[in-house]
């Protein structure tokens, strides 16, 4: 009817005003217009997407190459935790590793014995690190894994199992009872005084008990220490050893003594076998002579 007006929502915030005043063609173009504008962005929005997602797998491609990178470092290095002879290795190359492990088990052992300190280096009584083995196991331990499987592990920041790799080493016994034989015993040992007769009278000066090195024992103990990575202190035991018996030489002395200070002038005759160990004691004296 002449006078109306008519107001469409097109939606999408386009609104078309017409009235029957006006003619029917402005209506038609305004439709035309809206579907043109709608048909624009529906072109447009696929390519926003596909650019949205190509940002974000660029994103991701990096992100795996950076951790790719660090991933391999740290392979080439020991996990963390790991230890090798006792000696923690975790995060350092094999060479480095080698280095510490050497520079533990070289260092002296210290013994105390007889109130003195002593250090012994362990390549002077035999002791031999089999470092290659140490480090093979080591290696295999770094690398066996699964490569992808430790990766996934790695992105999630889970720590790898700490790995022990046991001592391998040589160690003469033979050759560390003899350097305590020849070189320990004889200059700290304190050996025992057998009793001894008091000159001009018939009485004997008390022997004095020594202190004798208990090898056996000392070569338990500095095995362990040469093994331990830390405690490398040993302090050893000893055996008391009581005083001798007075010699029969001494026993000798002593009664030809005794004939001289009773001022004896005759003939007198001495003989004695000690039944135990055949030894003899035999002389004869005239008017003390």
């Amino acid at each position: 009817p002449v006078g109306t007006n008519l107001f469409l929502d097109l939606g999408e915030g386009v609104f078309v005003y017409s009235s029957t005043s006006a003619p029917s063609e402005y209506v038609i173009l305004f439709h035309d217009i809206y579907h043109s504008l709608v048909s624009m962005r529906n072109r447009n929005t696929p390519l926003i997407l596909r650019g949205v997602s190509a940002l974000f797998l660029s994103a991701a491609i990096i992100l795996t190459i950076i951790s790719l990178v660090g991933y391999s470092r740290q392979r080439n290095s020991y996990p963390a935790g790991m230890t090798i002879a006792g000696v923690e290795v975790g995060g350092v190359d094999p060479q480095t590793a080698s280095q510490r492990v050497l520079q533990v088990y070289s260092s002296p052992v210290e013994i105390q014995y007889a109130g003195s300190n002593i250090l012994i280096v362990p390549s002077s009584v035999g002791f031999q690190l089999n470092m290659d083995s140490m480090l093979a196991a080591a290696d295999l331990t770094r690398t066996g894994a699964s490569f992808w499987g430790g990766f996934w592990d790695y992105l999630w920041n889970r720590p790898p199992t700490a790995a022990a790799i046991p001592l391998d080493a040589d160690l003469s016994g033979d050759r560390l009872r003899a350097y305590l034989q020849n070189e320990i015993a004889p200059r700290y040992d304190t050996p025992p005084s057998s009793a001894q007769p008091i000159p001009g009278t018939v009485n004997f000066l008390p022997g004095a008990p020594g202190q004798t090195l208990d090898i056996e024992r000392a070569v338990t103990l500095i095995e362990d220490a040469l093994r331990s990575p830390v405690n490398r202190t040993v302090a050893l035991t000893s055996a008391r050893t009581i005083a001798a018996r007075p010699t029969l030489d001494n026993l000798e002395i002593l009664l030809k003594q005794v004939i001289q200070l009773s001022g004896f002038d005759g003939v007198i005759g001495m003989y004695m076998l000690d039944l135990q160990t055949g030894q003899e004691i035999h002389f004869a004296q005239n008017n003390g002579q």
